[in-house]
């Protein structure tokens, strides 16, 4: 484990899990279940925090409008819905 992160293998654990989990579904988000380490877990199921609480940040609107319109300009496309 790094000391201010994680390690490459913690890091795209959660990805890999998103991608290819024959239980992960549109809207799902994996994490290490001790926050920069350990086994993924679903933390956000179909866009919503599986702990009520939680997730405050990664769910409001504002802050998913942001990351959103960050990816198409970084990729220089336009999602289509």
């Amino acid at each position: 484990m790094e000391k201010n992160g994680q390690s490459s293998e913690d890091g795209c654990l959660p990805c890999a899990m998103a991608a290819f989990s024959s239980e992960a579904e549109s809207g799902d988000m994996y994490m290490p279940v001790h926050k920069t380490f350990g086994m993924p877990f679903k933390n956000i199921s179909k866009g919503i925090p599986v702990k009520k609480g939680t997730e405050t940040h990664t769910c409001n609107d504002s802050n998913k409008s942001i990351s959103w319109i960050g990816c198409e300009k970084a990729l220089g496309i336009e999602f289509k819905l």
